[in-house]
């Protein structure tokens, strides 16, 4: 049993009764704390009306963190070697050095 489970059945208990599955899936989506990216990639891949399991299963990918490192590690890689292919040097913002600032 993960934590999502744990937190149903403690709101249920709170509430004393059962909430509905669909409604349980739209208040766990609220909560997961998604970025803009995740949102958007949720209405893309997934119905706006999923039960508590179907939207539990659609979150469980967001919380591999090796997904989120090789996501990263991707987009750092891709940067650096674009900032190296352009030859001239950037702060740790992406700004372009100004001479007096290179030695």
């Amino acid at each position: 049993m993960d934590s999502k489970e744990i937190a149903l059945q403690e709101m249920e208990g709170y509430l004393g009764e059962r909430l509905l599955p669909r409604i349980a899936g739209r208040i766990l989506l609220r909560h997961a704390g998604l970025n803009d990216f995740q949102r958007e990639s949720m209405a893309v891949k997934h119905s706006a009306l999923l039960t508590f399991n179907q939207a539990a299963a659609a979150l469980r990918p967001l919380d591999r963190p090796e997904a989120l490192v090789t996501r990263v590690a991707k987009t750092f890689v891709t940067t650096t070697e674009q900032d190296a292919a352009d030859g001239e040097p950037q702060d740790e913002d992406g700004e372009e050095l100004q001479p007096a600032d290179r030695g």
